[in-house]
């Protein structure tokens, strides 16, 4: 499960960064919320919560939390969505629609304030059932998801990106790739203001919990290593470095019985400098795989610039 608080986020310079910067990004949620649903980031949406679906790894429900005045069914009809349906279910009001060959569902109902409407976003009916499911027993004081196991672990008052993650000794073929998360067994991640500190201070806290403690003590090792190299690559740019410097320094990593604890606190300034440097390198990333895989060189790329 991951959340985000926008409302919080919005209250923080590094979050409104974040919303900004994925605002303008078309391959980010909060683009494509504004162009498919006519939703302001600022303005109308005010949380976003990703649950993973049992059973099935990758399958995902999405829940948005927005203003009362929006209305989803109007985005759609403006963006003059393909087969456009709605009708009325079970206490919600239900969008259908079609894109490239697949049907996608929003449904919608008020939320837990009056001013606040909840929105799941689904690519299959099952998906839409269980976020539902998992929204009517939200609204009613009961478990979200029972089915699926969450580690122990809640946001702090003042937290804008909230994750959890139960299950992660899942089969060899569906394991991630990276090796600190292999040895992973369950995930808390909680990021957020710190009002209590000095200036506009962010505080990050990570848990990872491993199958015993030498588990605990290599996760340690391997995240110790992730910052070493962070810092090493970083070491021939004395911008990157002094950003990737500060960053490092406020981090500190240890390892509690069958756990590893991460836990973070920097000025916004240097945060936002890092992400913006993880984002250069990614955007540099995309480019080189865009030419290697033929890129402005490919047939498609002389084709369209003959036209």
């Amino acid at each position: 499960m991951v959340h985000v608080d926008i409302e919080s986020a919005l209250q923080s310079p590094v979050g409104r960064h974040l919303v900004e910067r994925m605002s303008r990004d078309p391959r980010q949620p909060f683009a494509r919320m504004s162009r498919d649903f006519g939703l302001c980031p600022r303005s109308d949406l005010r949380g976003l919560t990703v649950f993973g679906l049992p059973g099935k790894p990758g399958d995902v429900v999405s829940v948005l939390t927005i203003a009362g005045c929006g209305d989803i069914g109007a985005g759609l009809a403006r963006a003059d969505r393909c087969d456009l349906t709605t009708v009325e279910r079970d206490g919600f009001r239900v969008h259908s629609w079609k894109s490239r060959h697949k049907t996608f569902y929003a449904a919608e109902r008020e939320g837990l304030r009056a001013s606040d409407k909840l929105v799941i976003l689904a690519d299959s009916v099952r998906a839409l059932d269980i976020g539902m499911g998992a929204v009517s027993r939200a609204l009613h004081g009961e478990k979200v998801m029972p089915e699926s196991p969450r580690p122990p672990g809640e946001p702090g008052a003042n937290s804008f990106l909230f994750v959890s993650a139960g299950d992660m000794n899942a089969p060899g073929e569906e394991r991630p790739n990276a090796e600190l998360l292999r040895e992973a067994r369950s995930l808390v991640l909680d990021v957020g203001r710190d009002p209590g500190s000095p200036g506009d201070t962010v505080y990050g806290r990570a848990t990872i919990g491993a199958a015993d403690h030498k588990s605990a003590l290599k996760i340690r090792q391997l995240a110790q290593g992730v910052l070493a190299f962070m810092a090493l690559t970083a070491a021939d740019q004395p911008e990157e470095s002094a950003a990737v410097g500060d960053l490092v320094s406020g981090v500190t990593i240890v390892a509690e019985e069958d756990r590893c604890v991460v836990s973070s606190r920097h000025d916004a300034k240097t945060v936002i400098a890092v992400y913006d440097l993880m984002e250069e390198k990614r955007r540099e990333a995309r480019a080189v795989e865009h030419v290697e895989k033929g890129g402005a060189e490919g047939p498609k790329a002389k084709g369209d610039s003959k036209r």
